[in-house]
């Protein structure tokens, strides 16, 4: 499959980094469930308040690894880094 185009969750972090709830801005049907996922595993620093984030992800579909690419533009969690194969917990 060659997919490209970018994908919003809104995402809203507990005071303890933890994801309370994620959703769907926007992108590609696709793409979202698997976006949609990952964010929910992820874990944020931890803070005085809840909080709201959104996270976009970028797709290459044209990319050279046969699997294509994907690039976390904003919203980075805790530890990862911005391929989204390589996510560390």
């Amino acid at each position: 499959m060659n997919i490209s185009g970018k994908v919003r969750i809104e995402v809203v972090i507990a005071p303890d980094g933890r994801v309370r709830s994620a959703r769907v801005v926007g992108g590609h049907p696709v793409l979202v469930q698997s976006c949609l996922e990952a964010v929910k595993d992820w874990k944020y620093e931890p803070a005085s308040e809840e909080t709201t984030q959104i996270v976009e992800f970028e797709f290459k579909g044209n990319s050279s690894d046969p699997l294509g690419s994907a690039r976390l533009l904003v919203g980075h969690p805790v530890g990862a880094c911005c391929s989204l194969g390589e996510w560390r917990k």
